[in-house]
């Protein structure tokens, strides 16, 4: 008889992380669930914790590949599962004992598509002890539709869009609709997944119980991302774009839409700034300034509330003038270097 739910953990150099993961997993007050471990080619212990934990649990099954990423990692993981439900849980996370009691209760009493948890946001030191809990501001407990849940997105909510943990997927949604991970993109595909998933849904239920607990370190808290992605403005393009197109499908309110060409716009002269943060060469930042302004969406901002730098460089953007928004950022940033 096949399990309620089946639970996916990439692993990967995660052997200082795995037991605690692992624990929290088993100790779930809803024991009716698989736990598949995927071990993605992990050059440390994780394999050997994984295989222990397989012979200390019936409900745990491991999966050794070669290391292909997490994206790769949890289609493993899709394609061996064989519950209702899926939940995906990344490996130095941990969870509270009743996440799923609470979260399958909801979508069977409730009748929903998806089930989303609020979370907590643990900064642990670089030994991977944690230090603070931040508590991140969560939608109302509530049933939303699609539409509902889009137009709360990025207003006072990030709505649990940009990540897959901390969440229930109804595997039949997956399966019918042949949903997996992307593998080729290496930034932002738990949205571009989400947002995929969130194309065949009615109703969303959001818990704003945090029952997920987000580990990162203290360094990435203070200083982001020190990863330079090279497809940043193709995801960051694919994924307001298809944010867009939902948004048009659902009939969203105009303030959504609105608001959501201003969230795509900005994040676009964030691929600018990303040549000037990496010290990137001056050919190199004069390519990535003609390719944003190659987009359309300058040309269809409501400009009224904007900041007035951000009002020129769209304006510049939107008539090809390339040359002085290039120019522009030299300055900015080299003001800002001789500020320090």
């Amino acid at each position: 008889m096949s399990p309620t739910v089946s639970i996916i953990v990439p692993v990967y150099k995660a052997e200082r992380t795995l037991t605690r993961c692992a624990d929290s997993i088993l100790q779930q007050t809803f024991t009716d669930f698989e736990l598949w471990l995927i071990d993605d080619g992990s050059p440390d212990d994780s394999g050997t914790i994984c295989d222990l934990y397989t012979k200390k649990d019936g409900r745990v099954h491991t999966v050794h590949t070669e290391n292909g990423g997490v994206s790769a990692a949890r289609n493993t993981g899709l394609r061996a599962a064989n519950g209702q439900f899926i939940a995906f849980i990344d490996s130095d996370d941990f969870l509270e004992p009743d996440f799923l009691e609470s979260a399958v209760n909801a979508i069977r009493q409730n009748g929903t598509d998806w089930y989303i948890s609020g979370f907590l946001e643990e900064i642990c030191d670089m030994q991977g002890q944690i230090q603070r809990t931040v508590a991140s501001r969560q939608a109302p407990t509530a049933i939303y539709t699609v539409r509902k849940l889009l137009e709360a997105y990025n207003v006072d909510y990030e709505c649990g869009i940009t990540s897959v943990w901390g969440k229930l997927f109804c595997r039949n949604i997956l399966s019918e609709n042949e949903l997996l991970f992307s593998e080729t993109m290496q930034y932002g595909e738990d949205t571009e997944f989400n947002l995929r998933y969130l194309e065949h849904c009615a109703q969303v239920y959001f818990d704003e119980r945090c029952f997920y607990h987000y580990v990162r370190s203290s360094q990435e808290s203070l200083d982001g991302s020190h990863t330079y992605h090279a497809d940043l403005l193709f995801v960051r393009d694919t994924l307001n774009r298809k944010l867009l197109y939902l948004c048009e499908t659902e009939q969203c309110d105009s303030a959504c839409v609105t608001r959501l060409k201003e969230k795509y716009a900005g994040e676009l002269l964030g691929c600018i700034h990303q040549e000037y943060l990496f010290q990137k060469s001056k050919a190199e930042k004069k390519a990535a300034v003609c390719a944003v302004s190659r987009h359309e969406i300058f040309g269809q901002l409501d400009l009224q509330h904007t900041d007035r730098m951000k009002k020129l460089l769209y304006r510049l953007l939107q008539k090809k003038c390339t040359s002085v928004v290039f120019w522009i950022f030299n300055f900015w940033y080299f003001v800002k270097e001789h500020k320090k």
